[in-house]
């Protein structure tokens, strides 16, 4: 399977959690995104993840809580998926430090060995 599809089942993945768990947030996030950057919020998490965080930092206004809701909804998901609990804490940390490509490098790697 080509990493576009896996990347692409890993977003469908992600939506089905977060639709399941808070029914209704993704969409109020994804019009909050569109008008902040033009794009759908889970989309910048796979193109530009520290935009998808500055994000959720508008729409929360402070750290604790955009911190709480990327690792919970959006990074928890990603790594119960890829069978590695922990690792939505490194995830978080290279997104708030803008190191898109490690994080892209790790869910690649992640997925091509799932």
């Amino acid at each position: 399977m080509k990493i576009e599809d896996l990347l692409s089942e890993l977003r469908a993945y992600i939506k089905r959690c977060v639709d399941s768990c808070v029914p209704g947030y993704l969409s109020s996030l994804d019009k909050f995104a569109l008008q902040e950057s033009g794009k759908p919020f889970l989309d910048l998490l796979f193109t530009s993840p520290s935009k998808a965080y500055k994000i959720l930092l508008s729409y929360y206004k402070n750290t604790y809580t955009s911190d709480f809701a990327m690792t919970t909804l959006f990074l928890k998901p990603i790594a119960v998926k890829l069978k590695e609990l922990g690792l939505e804490d490194k995830l978080l940390q290279l997104i708030k430090e803008g190191r898109y490509s490690e994080f892209l490098n790790i869910l690649t790697k992640k997925l091509r060995t799932y």
